[in-house]
């Protein structure tokens, strides 16, 4: 049974039926007997990616966090980017998940930095469409390069959107998450002024919503889902997630854009324009008035 506040699992749609029912209609969805045949699925542990990138160095994202619980203006302020040799970051989630400090390895370009691991798994391409009548050199452009993102138990991405269509496949572990419709950005404190340029994020812990400082976020209505290894996830662009794993966990993500997603939603544009003259415009105060 599944009703509008839940997300359905369809096995090896048609990419027809996938484009016309969920990608047009924007709604997400859970892709069922595609990625699970992918070699990444058993291959893919801490000593097998140790063993095909040896000494490759790595951006690792570190919060400490000062509070309890996922506060994204906890994340904005704390969280640190440091390069660590890969073996030494992947002994640190293997040890790491629990306490108020973790390394999260996020949004990792491999098909750059790490291309050896593209061997063993199949691109979703002809689920991610693209106008027949552009030349291909213009079509591949729409396809953002895939991420890598690797972390303990307890890892989060916090709670925000974006403009792009994404495909979220999960290699190993399990996560949760949790989407809203951009329908609801109001609910979600959208923007929020504080977060400076980061305007796709919403200052609202997802799990651990407060009540007092957040009370609009109860009209929402979210749909959680865990998301196993094999599965992949369609995140419609301008759909608000927000993910944590359960276990140590291994995802991908490949991202693109349709002539609908391009420039993304309107009113972002215009929020970011006016934060970006905003700040130009204090800076300039700043220097005239010695400051």
């Amino acid at each position: 049974m599944s009703g509008p506040n839940t997300v359905p699992r369809i096995d090896r749609p048609s990419p027809r039926l996938f484009n016309r029912e969920f990608v047009s209609r924007r709604r997400p969805v859970v892709l069922t007997g595609i990625a699970d045949r992918w070699p990444a699925i058993t291959l893919w542990d801490a000593a097998y990616i140790k063993r095909t990138l040896p000494g490759a160095e790595v951006p690792v994202e570190i919060w400490r966090r000062g509070a309890p619980g996922n506060d994204p203006a906890d994340y904005l302020r704390n969280v640190r980017r440091e390069t660590m040799p890969l073996g030494q970051f992947l002994d640190l989630v293997a040890e790491s998940g629990k306490g108020s400090c973790s390394h999260y390895l996020a949004q990792y370009p491999i098909a750059r930095a790490a291309p050896r691991l593209l061997e063993d798994i199949e691109p979703p391409e002809k689920y991610m469409k693209t106008p027949a009548v552009l030349p291909k050199s213009l079509a591949a452009r729409l396809r953002l390069d895939p991420a890598l993102w690797i972390g303990p138990a307890g890892s989060v991405t916090t709670l925000h959107f974006d403009s792009t269509h994404n495909l979220f496949v999960q290699i190993s572990g399990a996560k949760k998450v949790i989407l809203i419709p951009p329908g609801q950005s109001g609910f979600l404190y959208y923007p929020c002024r504080d977060f400076g340029l980061n305007l796709h994020f919403s200052p609202v812990d997802a799990e651990r919503p407060d009540p007092e400082r957040h009370p609009r976020f109860a009209r929402a209505t979210p749909r959680e889902i865990i998301v196993r290894p094999g599965e992949m996830l369609f995140i419609p662009a301008t759909w608000w997630h927000y993910l944590r794993a359960l276990e140590p966990s291994i995802s991908l993500n490949f991202w693109w854009n349709t002539p609908a997603t391009l420039l993304g939603p309107a009113r972002h544009l215009l929020y970011e324009w006016q934060e970006r003259i905003r700040r130009f415009t204090t800076r300039r105060h700043r220097r005239s008035s010695g400051r």
